[in-house]
């Protein structure tokens, strides 16, 4: 099931729109006071995070720094939750989970709802990628709350879309699709073309458990033409992998290696741990099949050194320390 990381900042533009926009924003940065300065650091990292992971880690970085200096808690938790981002784009889901819960704690103490909210559903994506749905449900449904109060449609919708997720996951198809169907409403309705291209994805993942390759081909493809309208190169490397299993689904074996091959690519150039070793398992096994033991041992290899590096038992023991830690903090309260 393919996992949405959710940003502090609203979703996507399209890849023209955010051209013009960055553009806008890198004029008046030199100009603008220190506070605003961290904002659009901030904003500009988000901008970049999907599709130039190196220079959206210098802008976050920038952003901290000065956040810091200045004592500027709303833009350094903001920065937090971006870096959360980026580790978990990664598959280093204990340092993904420390910065989120270092943004809980500020937004919390600054009383900022929206901003409580964000790092509710990023923790809850957490503990949805490390298969605990009792936990990462919770953690949904708090910030669902919270945004339903403060009438946030965006941010309602991103709840929806991961609690979705978690639902399939759990094999309850019915309640996944009636999420994913308000989620895409919303998305559409404010033209949120990442929010959109996730519903697409995420609905064609309940077809392919139900035994609908070919359909959940046809959804995967549209939800690959806006990611790639975006400029969204962490989820055109998720999307590309999904056909790719769909394909093995229908005994295509070349189109298999075709897609998974492009997804692999995608998924080194941006750092992205967990799609890589996705990419690998599919490729060792597809060359098994055909009779390619030398790539299938190449791919196998690089699946397994990555599967025990995101899914050991020390990044289980870290998870649970700050889990612990963050309970502990809400009871003395």
């Amino acid at each position: 099931m393919a996992l949405a990381i959710f940003l502090a900042i609203s979703g996507a533009a399209p890849l023209w729109a955010q051209s013009a926009e960055i553009d806008s924003l890198l004029a008046i940065l030199p100009e603008v006071p220190d506070t605003i300065k961290v904002n659009i650091q901030n904003k500009l990292s988000l901008r970049f995070i999907n599709s130039s992971p190196k220079k959206a880690s210098e802008y976050v970085e920038q952003a901290l720094d000065l956040a810091k200096n200045i004592n500027y808690t709303q833009g350094t938790a903001d920065s937090y939750v971006i870096i959360g981002n980026f580790h978990q784009l990664q598959g280093n889901f204990p340092e993904a989970l420390d910065h989120y819960l270092k943004a809980l704690d500020m937004y919390q103490g600054l009383k900022s709802k929206r901003g409580e909210a964000v790092a509710l559903l990023n923790i809850g994506a957490i503990y949805q990628a490390k298969f605990d749905f009792k936990r990462s449900i919770a953690y949904y449904e708090k910030a669902l709350a919270i945004e339903e109060k403060t009438n946030n449609p965006e941010g309602i919708a991103n709840c929806l879309n991961n609690l979705g997720n978690t639902y399939a996951q759990q094999e309850q198809y019915d309640r996944a699709i009636a999420c994913y169907e308000k989620a895409l409403g919303i998305y559409e309705q404010f033209q949120k073309f990442q929010g959109i291209s996730n519903c697409l994805n995420n609905i064609a993942n309940v077809y392919d458990i139900q035994g609908q390759p070919q359909k959940a081909i046809e959804y995967y493809q549209k939800a690959l033409g806006l990611l790639e309208e975006i400029g969204d190169k962490a989820g055109i490397a998720v999307c590309l992998h999904n056909i790719a299993f769909m394909h093995d689904q229908l005994s295509e074996p070349q189109q298999v290696i075709r897609y998974a091959l492009q997804s692999l690519e995608i998924a080194q150039e941006i750092g992205a741990k967990d799609d890589i070793k996705n990419a690998a398992k599919t490729l060792a096994n597809t060359y098994a099949q055909i009779g390619d033991y030398t790539k299938a041992f190449e791919y196998q290899s690089l699946y397994l050194g990555l599967e025990r590096e995101i899914n050991g038992e020390e990044t289980a023991r870290i998870i649970a320390r700050f889990q612990a830690s963050y309970d502990l903090k809400q009871k003395e309260a």
